[in-house]
């Protein structure tokens, strides 16, 4: 575990407005005595769970059930936690902190049938669930993950502020009125990918939500069931624009620009040097993150986005055949045939 403190959650078998029992731990794992007894500082709480206040500086307790709360962890981090269940199977974590150096923090819930949607609006974290691979999760993106129990570990990178969004929607509640096809594509593993106007405008009318009581937990409700099928959505619509998470960010943001980039330059022969230029990663990451990442080779990706485009200049415009094959950068007509044969099972049928 890296230096700094860590702040321990066990959750009980409903960690949807139940309680935890915290303990905070310092960097060898010993455990730090309590506010009331030393005057140490409170743990910061994450999403779903309660976050017990600092009495001393910040009032009474926060909880699942208080949309307030501000800490102050030693020199490592301040910020503050508002965690609220807003219905059944349902709770929103909005937290803000500024995090002077690591932070650890680690959580183990009981409930083993959760789904967890993040959208990270402002710095970066990384956890890890049971023995999973070490997750990354930056500015701009959003996740989501099917939550099956285990501990989880969470950093805070220092020096840097962070925003997090979160909704935890019980599998219950969400299997009443998702497809069994649509969750399939979740899983276990963390998936990720840009966070989107739309969901970003969700996530952000929760974190400034400051109505009264009856009426902030009616639009928390709307809002986190927006953010959720906003989410699941997206996915289903294109599950192969997920970044996989033995996929570093960065990489899957030059992967993307990429992609783009092939399917804007349909008259060019683009050769992977070229493209590896252009996108700033080196040849032998583009080619296998691109197929990791999209299920296909760039050469063939390339070929299906200019056989799509043909095949709709002939439905839309009716286009003679020759006309079509230069449109998306085939000089020879009977090659541009052959590779529409192959793509569709049929010779293309233009003027």
């Amino acid at each position: 575990m890296p230096n700094g403190l860590a702040a321990e959650y066990v959750c009980t078998p409903e960690p949807l407005g139940a309680a935890c029992a915290p303990t905070l731990l310092d960097a060898v794992g010993a455990p730090v005595p309590s506010p009331g007894a030393t005057g140490a500082p409170a743990p910061l709480g994450v999403a779903g769970t309660p976050v017990p206040g600092n009495a001393a500086s910040h009032g009474p307790a926060a909880s699942v059930h208080k949309w307030e709360g501000g800490y102050d962890v030693g020199s490592a981090l301040t910020g503050s936690a508002r965690a609220l269940k807003v219905a059944e199977g349902i709770s929103v974590c909005v937290a803000g902190f500024r995090v002077q150096r690591d932070f650890v923090m680690r959580e183990r819930r009981a409930e083993a049938d959760l789904y967890q949607f993040g959208c990270c609006l402002e710095g970066r974290m990384r956890w890890r669930v049971g023995g999973g691979a070490e997750s990354e999760q930056c500015a701009g993106e959003v996740s989501v993950q099917h939550v099956t129990g285990g501990e989880c570990i969470s950093t805070l990178p220092g020096g840097q502020a962070c925003e997090m969004v979160s909704v935890l929607v019980s599998g219950r509640r969400l299997r009443a009125f998702v497809p069994a096809d649509v969750l399939g594509i979740v899983g276990e593993s963390v998936r990720m990918w840009p966070l989107s106007a739309e969901t970003g405008a969700a996530a952000r009318a929760m974190r400034d939500c400051r109505a009264g009581d009856w009426a902030m937990r009616m639009m928390l409700e709307a809002k986190a069931l927006e953010l959720v099928a906003r989410v699941l959505g997206e996915l289903a619509a294109a599950p192969r624009e997920v970044r996989p998470e033995n996929v570093a960010p960065g990489d899957f943001a030059a992967l993307l620009a990429a992609k783009r980039y092939l399917e804007g330059h349909l008259q060019e022969k683009v050769t992977i040097a070229e493209l590896s230029h252009r996108v700033l990663l080196n040849e032998c990451k583009l080619k296998s993150g691109f197929k990791r990442c999209f299920g296909t080779t760039i050469q063939a990706y390339h070929r299906r986005c200019r056989m799509r485009a043909a095949r709709d200049f002939m439905a839309r415009d009716g286009l003679r055949v020759k006309d079509v094959a230069w449109k998306v950068g085939y000089a020879n007509v009977s090659h541009f045939i052959e590779a529409y044969r192959k793509e569709f099972g049929a010779t293309p049928t233009g003027r």
